[in-house]
């Protein structure tokens, strides 16, 4: 029974493979518990990623009690398009929406790029993959994935491209020695129809103006900072109008977390940490 069982696998990926068109949907957990699920459809020597979020979805959290600190943690980011990117061999186009100042979206690219990913011997089973972890520290994230070469698919979520598998399992940090962040779990294997979505998000970035990794760069740091300044002009005014209705100032803080502004980033342009910093 378990001969025919593992022969039945073996054929189906072989099958799956060689058709060189399927889906893998993953499911996504960021830090604040927030979920959804992802498809990633490969199509040949192409990928789409597409994110499947709830544009209604609000993780605000804080402490209102007068004279306490009020901590503000991030808001879900997303739109009715929400992230998604489409990779060929030669680049990888990403679209990221910003819901949060006059800047609603950001659509930019990557040229063909190897990433550094570093190989561990690290071993362990996930359901029915026997899988290795791989670590790598790209624009701002650190990633731990655990990958499969017994299904060599090259693509995964986003941009983590290149490994010589599948990717089975990923956690996604801002700092490797805080391993609170994002998880993305392989849920599925299918073998299906998606002409429709694969075209449409294929199809996005040419009928968009598509910016260089630099230009991003540059424009999302000057969006953040404009946020982040919009945000004390908004906390100066809420106090003031607290001051006027009750005759007295109120002693409360309002903090942001360092990931109020990036989380939701999936590249955090280089330095803007520094420059958020300086904005008081």
């Amino acid at each position: 029974m378990r001969y025919f069982f593992c022969t039945a696998i073996f054929f189906f990926f072989f099958n799956l493979i060689n058709s060189q068109e399927y889906v893998l949907e993953y499911s996504f957990k960021d830090m604040l518990g927030n979920s959804s699920n992802a498809d990633l459809i490969i199509k040949a020597h192409e990928a789409v990623f597409k994110v499947k979020d709830d544009d209604q979805l609000d993780n605000t959290n804080k402490n209102s009690n007068e004279g306490a600190m009020v901590v503000v943690f991030q808001r879900k980011n997303t739109d009715k398009l929400s992230s998604f990117s489409y990779s060929t061999k030669d680049e990888v186009f990403v679209r990221v929406p910003f819901t949060k100042g006059k800047q609603k979206e950001f659509i930019y690219k990557f040229g063909k790029e190897k990433l550094d990913w570093q190989f561990t011997d690290d071993a362990k089973k996930i359901d029915i993959y026997n899988c290795q972890k791989a670590t790598l520290q790209l624009h701002g994230r650190y990633y731990e994935a655990w990958f499969t070469t017994e299904v060599p698919i090259s693509f995964g979520p986003f941009r983590l491209n290149g490994l010589p598998g599948m990717i089975v399992e990923v956690m996604v940090f801002a700092n490797p020695e805080n391993k609170s962040g994002r998880q993305w779990k392989l849920l599925s294997v299918k073998n299906k129809n998606s002409d429709q979505v694969f075209g449409f998000h294929k199809k996005f970035f040419s009928n968009h103006k598509v910016m260089d990794y630099c230009s991003y760069e540059d424009t999302a740091s000057l969006a953040l900072m404009d946020f982040k300044r919009q945000k004390l002009a908004t906390n100066a005014a809420i106090k003031a109008k607290w001051a006027k209705e009750r005759g007295y100032e109120s002693d409360a803080a309002i903090t942001y977390l360092p990931n109020f502004f990036t989380g939701y980033f999936i590249d955090i342009p280089k330095g803007i940490l520094e420059k958020l910093d300086k904005i008081n």
